[in-house]
């Protein structure tokens, strides 16, 4: 229909164009030939301008295209240069740590939390304890840096009083540097015993029993036993043979329990990527009321870890940190009394 229309104002548009002519006195020819030549403009220009349209449509699409890829690639650009100068200048990774400290621990929760409901059909722990998870033939480890350890030269001392969170960032985060924060806050103002232990494992066995991971018994694994019940089954705590029993607690409702016993220390920042173990120890000789000699730590850690921190629950315990064996003539070994309600930390 509207093509019809078109045609019949086009026909009446050349009509009043030939009567002009005749008037002017031009020729059949010359009129056809002037009428030819008008339409032909016409659809050059509405050609032009329908091609300026389709460009400058294709123009906008492909602005919104560079922009939306540019905003995605951006961070992993700013991402892979920061990583590349924090490699190669450990003062620009010292800032780094210290300046987004406070928003480690809350992203990755956020990461977990949003992994947390893909857990039910794939058990995504098993890739943290693979060392590769593509095989590289041409990888060859890094020898461990030493410089971590060989600035070193003493086991810093704070009470929690003096030491605020401000401080603790600024003075101990990332630096490498030890240090022992006595009095605790959750430790060294409460009162924890081997039996208020037993008494809250009970209430709350099924919970703890299913986060437990792995078990361990004077520093070596033991794949054997299956559960806490079996641990503690014959575990004389008092009696004094010296030897540390331990389970790694996985996260879930065991752990959210274990913090609101045990909670973590105001001014660790993040601890997402830690393992987190229990360690029961039983005395080194006889107790008795003259005793003063501390339980000797035999305990090694295995595995990488980018931060430590342990805490006396009860007792004292006199504990060794020694560096790994290609930077012990580079590195001192430093031993030190844990005292109820202290906390070391190796951030």
């Amino acid at each position: 229909m509207a093509n019809n229309v078109t045609g019949i104002f086009l026909r009446k548009e050349v009509e009043e164009l030939r009567k002009k002519g005749e008037d002017w006195g031009l020729s059949k020819e010359q009129i056809d030939e002037a009428i030819l030549r008008a339409l032909g403009e016409r659809s050059s220009s509405d050609s032009k301008n329908g091609g300026k349209t389709r460009a400058k449509k294709r123009s906008c699409f492909s602005v919104c295209l560079k922009v939306t890829v540019f905003v995605m690639l951006l961070p992993i650009f700013l991402y892979t240069a920061l990583t590349v100068i924090s490699v190669t200048n450990s003062s620009v990774a010292l800032y780094i740590g210290q300046l987004t400290a406070d928003y480690q621990y809350p992203l990755q929760r956020m990461i977990r939390f949003v992994v947390l409901p893909l857990h039910q059909f794939y058990d995504f722990t098993k890739l943290g304890a693979w060392d590769c998870m593509v095989d590289n033939p041409l990888y060859v480890p890094e020898k461990p840096d030493c410089v971590l350890c060989s600035d070193v030269n003493t086991i810093a001392s704070r009470t929690s009083a003096n030491l605020t969170k401000a401080a603790f960032k600024k003075r101990f985060y990332d630096t490498a540097s030890p240090v022992v924060v006595r009095d605790m806050p959750g430790y060294g103002d409460t009162e924890h015993s081997f039996e208020k232990f037993m008494e809250f494992y009970h209430t709350h066995q099924a919970a703890l029993e299913e986060d437990t991971c792995e078990f361990r018994k004077n520093g070596v694994n033991n794949e054997s036993l299956q559960n806490i019940a079996e641990f503690l089954g014959n575990w004389k705590h008092y009696q004094p043979n010296g030897e540390i029993i331990g389970w790694k607690v996985c996260y879930g409702q065991g752990l959210r329990l274990l913090r609101s016993m045990f909670p973590r220390p105001y001014c660790i920042h993040s601890e997402g990527a830690l393992d987190k173990w229990v360690y029961l120890l039983q005395p080194a000789h006889e107790i008795t009321e003259s005793s003063t000699q501390p339980m000797i730590m035999t305990e090694v850690a295995q595995g990488t870890f980018d931060n430590v921190w342990m805490a006396q629950v009860t007792g004292s315990t006199h504990v060794g940190l020694e560096p790994v064996e290609d930077c012990e003539e580079k590195c001192e070994k430093f031993e030190f009394t844990l005292k109820q309600g202290d906390v070391c930390m190796c951030i």
